[in-house]
């Protein structure tokens, strides 16, 4: 399955891959792009390191038109789009989004929300992908606790149970090792 991550903005706001790469910094959101030399032609994956992993999302840029079909009212003056596709993997989709808020920020972009079916400020994209973060740490929280009842040993970083046949914590995926 694969998810499309829309965002629509004028051709002259897109920024170079530099600018949006200090955005993201300064924005704190631990994505790291690769080098690519020209936006505006990169067509395909596009790899980077989301908070240490690799991770990406595949790029594909050009006139609204041919990325929606129709031009959408709330488009206005803005003639191009943006689709960030990612494909069944959590971190890539949240690292997509991230990008994509941070870039609609910056461009003066909007973001389409697939829940309400508008165009919206990249702060939304941003606000979707850290409720996916949330969700999941917590998913991972509650499978790890389900071991304290078989051990004592727990993650030095995350303080999770981790059984001493698991070789990473399940919480936090921290590499605590095997002690069997």
């Amino acid at each position: 399955m694969s998810i499309d991550t829309i965002v629509i903005l004028r051709d002259d706001r897109l920024p170079t891959r530099d600018q949006w790469q200090q955005a993201l910094e300064a924005a704190g959101m631990g994505i790291v792009l690769d080098g690519v030399d020209d936006l505006r032609r990169h067509s395909g994956f596009l790899p980077a390191r989301f908070r240490g992993t690799d991770s990406g999302f595949e790029w594909f840029y050009g006139r609204i038109g041919d990325i929606l079909g129709d031009k959408p009212d709330a488009a206005g003056d803005r003639d191009h789009a943006i689709d960030f596709v990612t494909h069944s993997d959590l971190n890539e989709l949240i690292c997509a989004l991230l990008a994509a808020g941070v870039l609609a920020r910056l461009a003066d972009g909007l973001f389409l929300d697939e829940e309400s079916g508008t165009f919206v400020s990249g702060d939304r994209a941003i606000e979707i992908a850290l409720g996916i973060e949330e969700a999941e740490r917590a998913q991972k929280q509650r499978l790890a606790a389900m071991d304290a009842g078989i051990t004592d040993r727990r993650c030095p970083q995350c303080g999770a149970p981790c059984p001493t046949y698991r070789k990473t914590c399940k919480a936090c995926g921290f590499d605590i090792g095997r002690t069997v």
